[in-house]
């Protein structure tokens, strides 16, 4: 179990609310050009499809499940990912660190499709993360991009996908994200500071065997990819 004091696994302190403002606008663009990708692949398009099936009936669970899915279970993942195994693998490099978790949370989602949206994004919070030093920046523009993944499953549940309504929920977004980024880069400056940048004398792959050959995490990734082949198998 990994034991660090809780300012330390998750620092709440931003450093910048210009890479907060910064993040949000990149989240956006994100989670268009993932929505535009790989939505139509999920596996969860078709969990969406029988919730819209159900949506006619008062039922609080309906409302409870979405709850979950959206702000809950986001928020757990980025506990155990942006908590105290981000901030233990940064000894390895910050790099590192990144990479790492967003390879454990593509392997989470046990499905091709969603694990490398999943890869992709938290990479980007991971870089956000690092820029802002706020553990809570991340979890915010993690909910932010579940946000604009229940709205992608909405329309693709009620077969709007690829229409018109379609791509406009996709492109203006991704045109406001790109005019956040350059209002947060204008109101940063010259002043905008680089971040965190721990580096180590050990090459890659030592770094990578010190990490992955330990019992815990080498069962993990085992069993990951089982249930995505068997996953993948089934569908």
């Amino acid at each position: 179990m990994l034991r660090l004091p809780l300012r330390v696994a998750y620092p709440m302190h931003l450093h910048s609310q210009e890479m907060l403002l910064h993040g949000f606008g990149g989240m956006l663009m994100v989670s268009a050009l993932t929505g535009a990708l790989f939505i139509r692949h999920s596996a969860d398009l078709e969990r969406y499809r029988v919730l819209s099936d159900g949506s006619t009936d008062s039922d609080s669970r309906l409302v409870v499940y979405l709850l979950l899915s959206i702000f809950v279970l986001p928020l757990a993942a980025e506990i155990l990912l942006h908590g105290p195994l981000f901030q233990v693998l940064r000894q390895f490099g910050d790099g590192f660190a990144a990479i790492t978790v967003s390879l454990l949370a593509a392997l989470l989602m046990h499905h091709a499709a969603d694990g490398i949206r999943m890869g992709l994004v938290t990479l980007v919070l991971s870089y956000y993360l690092l820029r802002t030093g706020s553990f809570w920046a991340a979890a915010c523009l993690r909910v932010v991009h579940e946000i604009f993944l229940f709205g992608l499953y909405c329309l693709g549940a009620f077969g709007e996908m690829y229409t018109l309504r379609w791509w406009l929920t996709l492109l203006i977004p991704f045109l406001i994200g790109a005019a956040i980024m350059l209002l947060a880069g204008r109101l940063a400056g010259n002043a905008r500071r680089p971040g965190y940048r721990n580096r180590t004398y050990l090459r890659s792959y030592e770094k990578g065997y010190a990490m992955f050959t330990t019992l815990p995490m080498a069962a993990f990734v085992l069993v990951s990819m089982v249930l995505t082949v068997t996953t993948a198998m089934l569908g």
